[in-house]
């Protein structure tokens, strides 16, 4: 009996072109792509959430502050001043 299910699942294929096929392998790749790059963007924003409630430790608080956008702002006007 698995031997005819077995048989079933490689031969269901056999009807499509070619072409419907490579469709559809692209279009599950997209989504395969596409659910990769929004997984790995809500995982860095919940990790850079809880190092953000860390901020009270010496070495990640000195790290976290040279992310800062506005500390990065003043020192590009910095630079540019002494020019």
């Amino acid at each position: 009996m698995a031997s005819d299910e077995n048989q079933r699942r490689l031969t269901a294929n056999y009807h499509l072109s070619n072409k419907v096929i490579l469709f559809k392998n692209f279009l599950g790749g997209i989504a395969w792509g596409f659910g990769s790059v929004i997984g790995a963007t809500i995982i860095v924003a919940i990790l850079i959430a809880v190092l953000s409630q860390l901020k009270f430790i010496g070495p990640v608080s000195n790290i976290l502050d040279t992310l800062d956008p506005k500390k990065i702002e003043e020192n590009i006007d910095d630079y540019e001043s002494t020019e």
